[in-house]
């Protein structure tokens, strides 16, 4: 089997065929600017606990690269004060 990302680039190079999307930005597409894996574990209610797994992946590109930087700079000082 496959792991999610891969089997999301596949899928993604089948709609990149179907919308005629060029070579060079199917390229760029499959190799994100920034990728994130985290592990959460959690106790459920019958006490066992299961770790749940969480991605994070930012491509490059946006017209605001750094805005994301700018909500987390206010929400810490919101924090702190």
């Amino acid at each position: 089997m496959k792991d999610i990302f891969s089997d999301a680039q596949s899928r993604l190079d089948d709609v990149f065929h179907q919308v005629a999307v060029s070579d060079e930005i199917g390229e760029r597409l499959h190799h994100p600017k920034l990728s994130l894996a985290v592990s959460v574990p959690v106790r459920m209610d019958d006490g066992s606990l299961r770790v749940f797994q969480g991605y994070r992946v930012q491509f490059g590109g946006g017209s605001r690269p750094l805005s994301h930087l700018s909500r987390w700079r206010a929400m810490r000082l919101g924090l702190v004060s």
